[in-house]
């Protein structure tokens, strides 16, 4: 059986620095001391029986080396194999892992079976493979960033910062709308999101086309050319990269101008540059597209000259600042730290929210041997945390950038819920006096809001909080509406409490039908309380309390006004018949006064004939009759409150 080192050059520069050379040798000395027979520089003989002893390397290794590796796999890897190896460069390796050979799978199962150590026998693509105690995964989230440095490409691609493919092959420039890729992304709960990467990444048909991969490539979409978009059509909107809108929709444009974007998003260099050369001279449009064009045909030099002129043609501080940014990038992608910082602070001057310059201004300082925690402070941004957080550079500190993820999110889930909370409690409080309807749908609200804050990523966190805040408001306006219809509706009450109360001063029948005197108490007792408990600052919780006490007053006054059709009847019949008794005994008392007076007075005497007691009884009739016909023609509103 034989083994092969595999180094990833990335790696090993990358965590060890001024160390990598001498770490080479120490783990050829492991090697050769703990295995057997070295064939050549990287390839050695062994015992299949020493096949345990491989933990013992990686296990030696990340002792003598922990202060370099802190969070990241051994920069190496081992494969197993019987005579030449057949490895395809197909499918990405990964660093601190131990691979073989398919047909090896019985035997080193046969082999480990014997031993006492733990151990995991696995596929991983074509290959199989071996894992010990010593190389498992550590427990963060984004365990695998090692892959992204383990190609056989010597750079990294200037858009995506893998070295899986050349730069001019990354699959981000596949991209028409990258920055609304990074806007789904923003959406992306970040701490699950390597978990859909690492699920889709060994499916060969859809690896690495899927969305979650696509997302990945384009997270720098300011250095796709697609980005040209917003660049050259909608510059005079933007001031400042504050005022970038990420869900942006670019309208296509003809001309050259569009001819010449189009041909350079399709890779069509040469093309892209004759178009560009028919736009004017003064157009800092055409020194951008052709600074592009060259840096797509890997003519950095070319590249900084254009873009050096355009800059002297731009009239925004956007525009500014990213040009100036371009030129740090580039100075950053080929090391020359001193001048991308430089360069990079001079575009934040330029505009201090030029997100992209603050980053990599960051990250330059980091590649000078800064630690993670001395700059951390400074990765508060949305965009910045998203960048560092998946940022295959910063593979070291990837449990220390995680921990500052998990409080920065934390403190924002906080923030998001103790605003939904403000949202449920009012809601709550509302619900008693709610109809079906609504209920329901504050409560699909509620938990939208609360899967956005638990589930979502920093854009749905931001929008859960926003939407809490005005879910909040939403409630209070749905109490003021309350209070206004309460008022609308107190008023009524008081106007027909008033009119009742008025009828029962005049009403002199009280201790007869005194419940109509409590029931109009009663009412009165609801109304000062009603505009007692509307002084309070918040009537939320005793909102169904009102809406009960009106409805009682309501009620209440509801059957005072069919009493008071009784009591008023009461009173016309009385009045009416003392109107009535009135009249009639004024003309019986007239009637009998003139039957009288000629019995004693003499001169009279001459009409006693007439006054017979028929003609009494037929003056009597006739004053009845007059007293009802008097007391019919009376308007009711006269009786109803005659003395």
């Amino acid at each position: 059986m034989f083994l092969k080192v595999l180094e990833f050059p990335k790696l090993w520069n990358l965590i060890l620095k001024t160390k990598a050379y001498e770490a080479k040798n120490f783990l050829a000395t492991l090697v050769s001391e703990i295995l057997a027979t070295r064939i050549s520089e990287k390839t050695f003989k062994i015992s299949p029986e020493t096949l345990p002893a491989l933990s013992k390397i990686f296990e030696k290794f990340k002792d003598y080396y922990s202060e370099q590796l802190l969070n990241s796999p051994c920069p190496f890897s081992f494969y197993l194999f019987e005579e030449n190896p057949q490895m395809s460069g197909t499918f990405p390796l990964r660093a601190g892992k131990i691979y073989f050979e398919s047909s090896l799978k019985d035997k080193i199962k046969e082999i480990l079976k014997k031993t006492s150590v733990f151990y995991k026998v696995t596929d991983w693509f074509d290959l199989g493979e071996v894992v010990f105690s010593v190389n498992i995964d550590p427990k963060i989230f984004f365990f695998f960033k090692d892959i992204f440095l383990t190609g056989t490409n010597s750079h990294i691609c200037f858009f995506c910062h893998t070295n899986w493919h050349t730069s001019d092959r990354c699959p981000g420039l596949f991209s028409t709308e990258p920055w609304k890729n990074f806007d789904l992304l923003l959406n992306e709960n970040l701490f699950q999101f390597p978990e859909k990467l690492w699920k889709t990444l060994k499916e060969k048909d859809t690896f690495p086309i899927t969305q979650e991969w696509n997302l990945f490539f384009t997270r720098y979409f300011f250095l796709f050319p697609s980005f040209l978009k917003i660049v050259f059509y909608k510059f005079g909107e933007l001031e400042s990269w504050r005022e970038l809108d990420l869900k942006l929709k670019v309208p296509v444009r003809g001309g050259d101008l569009g001819l010449s974007l189009e041909a350079l998003e399709t890779g069509k260099i040469k093309e892209s540059e004759e178009k560009a050369s028919q736009l004017e001279d003064k157009d800092f449009r055409k020194s951008l597209i052709l600074a592009f064009c060259s840096l797509l045909s890997k003519m950095f030099d070319k590249t900084i000259y254009y873009l050096e002129d355009a800059l002297e043609k731009v009239p925004t501080n956007f525009l500014k600042s990213y040009l100036l940014f371009l030129k740090g990038y580039i100075a950053y992608y080929q090391e020359d730290f001193f001048l991308a910082e430089e360069l990079l602070n001079k575009a934040l001057k330029v505009d201090p929210l030029c997100f992209p310059a603050s980053y990599f201004s960051l990250l330059t300082r980091y590649q000078r041997d800064k630690k993670f925690p001395k700059v951390g402070h400074n990765f508060e941004h949305p965009w910045i945390l998203t960048w560092i957080y998946l940022e295959p550079l910063l593979i070291k500190n990837q449990k220390e950038i995680e921990s500052f993820l998990e409080i920065t999110i934390f403190n924002k889930r906080e923030s998001a819920v103790k605003r939904l909370k403000e949202g449920e409690d009012k809601f709550f409080d509302l619900k008693s006096v709610m109809e079906e309807a609504e209920i329901k749908k504050y409560s699909e609200k509620i938990d939208v809001l609360r899967k956005k804050i638990y589930e979502g990523g920093f854009n749905s966190l931001e929008r859960a909080e926003k939407e809490a805040l005005e879910l909040t408001l939403e409630l209070q306006a749905y109490i003021y509406n309350q209070i206004k219809k309460i008022q609308k509706t107190l008023k009524e009450i008081i106007k027909d409490y008033e009119t009742f109360r008025t009828f029962w001063i005049k009403y002199p029948y009280k201790k007869e039908d005194a419940f109509f005197g409590t029931n109009l108490k009663e009412i009165g007792e609801n109304i000062n309380k009603i505009k007692e408990t509307l002084k309070k600052r918040d009537i939320s919780k005793v909102l169904k309390s009102i809406l009960n006490l009106l409805e009682e007053s309501k009620e209440k006054l509801n059957n005072l006004k069919i009493s008071q059709e009784k009591l008023k009847s009461k009173w016309f019949f009385r009045n009416r018949l003392a109107y009535f008794l009135k009249v009639f005994l004024i003309g019986e008392g007239l009637l009998v006064s003139i039957y009288l007076v000629p019995l004693f007075l003499i001169p009279f005497n001459s009409i006693t004939s007439f006054l017979s007691f028929s003609w009494f009884i037929l003056f009597s009739f006739m004053i009845l009759v007059i007293s009802l016909i008097s007391v019919k023609i009376k308007r009711d509103d006269e009786f109803l409150f005659m003395d």
